[in-house]
């Protein structure tokens, strides 16, 4: 089971995992605030003082 599943990121419920690459994971989840759908892409942790993913 992933961790981020069933969590709450600010405004955002995390649903489910869609897919993984090498350097970032992307999850469908719920924007509470406006009752819609969207994808969340969280970088790597080993990869977020990188400064090509600075932004």
């Amino acid at each position: 089971m992933d961790a981020f599943i069933g969590k709450k990121l600010g405004q955002y419920e995390v649903i489910s995992r869609l897919g993984a690459g090498g350097m970032a994971t992307v999850y469908r989840a719920r924007q509470t605030s406006v009752e819609r759908d969207v994808a969340i892409k969280l970088i790597r942790a080993d990869m977020i003082n990188d400064e090509q993913f600075g932004e």
